[in-house]
């Protein structure tokens, strides 16, 4: 959102830009990533257009989508033993997988992570 600017979220994006970054996202993603849009337009912080934009901005990038069935057996394990949602854990489960670097914007997740995979918080929660 333009009232969150983060410099290391432009530093992904710049990275990813100068195709030096390869991404991966649980495929959930495009949903949460939705309905944050949607909510931001309903709240007033950005208009109907500017959020299409974004929409259609990060759906366009070269993102790998992993499905639930990849990771279920750990995103399960991670749910009970770290007090997250299935959701959240399904973003442990993938670095853990991948071996690779989280980045989130949520500050409990970044806690429940932070001794299994190396985190990255883009902003405080």
């Amino acid at each position: 959102m333009p009232d969150e600017k983060s410099e290391l979220a432009d530093e992904i994006f710049e990275q990813y830009a100068r195709g030096r970054l390869d991404l991966a996202a649980p495929s959930l993603w495009p949903y949460e990533i939705a309905n944050a849009l949607s909510r931001a337009v309903a709240r007033g912080r950005i208009t109907g257009s500017e959020g299409d934009s974004w929409l259609q901005t990060l759906l366009n990038m070269d993102i790998e989508w992993i499905g639930f069935d990849q990771l279920a057996p750990r995103v399960w394990e991670l749910a009970l033993t770290r007090a997250v949602t299935v959701y959240d854990a399904s973003y442990i489960a993938l670095a853990e997988a991948r071996e690779c670097e989280l980045y989130t914007c949520d500050a409990q997740l970044a806690r429940a992570a932070e001794d299994l995979v190396a985190v990255h918080l883009l902003r405080g929660q």
